[in-house]
């Protein structure tokens, strides 16, 4: 019999099992049952899986991230609710950022935090970036359950991670994330350095103090022709709007 085959309780005759038992015995189904080989699904790793809830049977393919890339990665309040809708909560936010930084070497090219989602352009440096965003993830949790006395989950999905493989992109990527505040239907502010929740305001004044965790003289680098390799000049290309979007905006004016 197989080791990992399910034991039955004497009092209830009921079966007792983990997801890893339920793994053993639909391999095990597989390779024993009646079914030709032709018509045998090929079962996938269980090292491509990872267990997403303790609860229930619900396994998600993990992801092959290029620990070498800086990745655009996004993460949204579950239902659209503003988790992070008070000071207090971007503060706790970029507390936990800095605790995480502390703790797994990492660093940002930006950042935006609205009231119902953040976005960050991310690079690991010693650990996969899967490890750093449970952490920030389970610690804010933690924190906002406490001090709103939640139950239950706060986030929608787990974090939509791309990866941004040029250094154009790179430079598309940290615009779009800058001109989050002023790209809304309604614009939250009407210059992006007045949005004090984002990376912006730090290449925007060179005096403030940045965070530990962002790099604000690593996109300069990347500007093309004819800016010059400056924050001033990166925050110009960031206010450049392509000329499509003004003609949209002037027609709904």
């Amino acid at each position: 019999m197989c080791p990992c085959a399910p034991k039955y309780s004497e009092n209830y005759g009921q079966p007792f099992h983990s997801l890893l038992n339920y793994d053993c015995r639909y391999l095990q189904f597989l390779y024993n049952s009646n079914i030709s080989p032709s018509k045998k699904q090929n079962p996938i790793p269980k090292h491509q899986y990872k267990i997403k809830e303790k609860r229930g049977i619900q396994l998600t393919r993990r992801r092959n991230l290029n620990p070498d890339s800086y990745y655009h990665v996004t993460m949204r309040g579950n239902n659209r609710q503003p988790i992070f809708g008070t000071h207090q909560d971007m503060m706790e936010l970029m507390r936990i950022f800095q605790h995480a930084h502390d703790r797994y070497s990492f660093h940002l090219l930006a950042y935006c935090f609205m009231t119902n989602h953040y976005h960050i352009l991310i690079k690991t440096e010693s650990v996969s970036l899967s490890k750093i965003m449970a952490l920030i993830n389970r610690r804010y949790t933690a924190s906002y359950s406490k001090r709103y006395n939640h139950v239950g989950r706060i986030y929608q999905r787990r974090y939509f991670a791309k990866e941004v493989k040029s250094y154009p992109g790179l430079l598309k990527v940290s615009k779009y994330i800058h001109r989050n505040p002023i790209n809304t239907k309604d614009p939250i502010v009407q210059r992006i350095e007045w949005y004090p929740y984002s990376s912006y305001p730090y290449y925007f004044d060179e005096s403030k103090k940045t965070p530990r965790f962002l790099k604000t003289r690593v996109l300069i680098e990347f500007l093309p022709h004819p800016y010059d390799k400056t924050n001033q000049d990166y925050c110009n290309f960031c206010n450049m709007v392509p000329v499509h979007q003004t003609i949209l905006q002037n027609t709904k004016n």
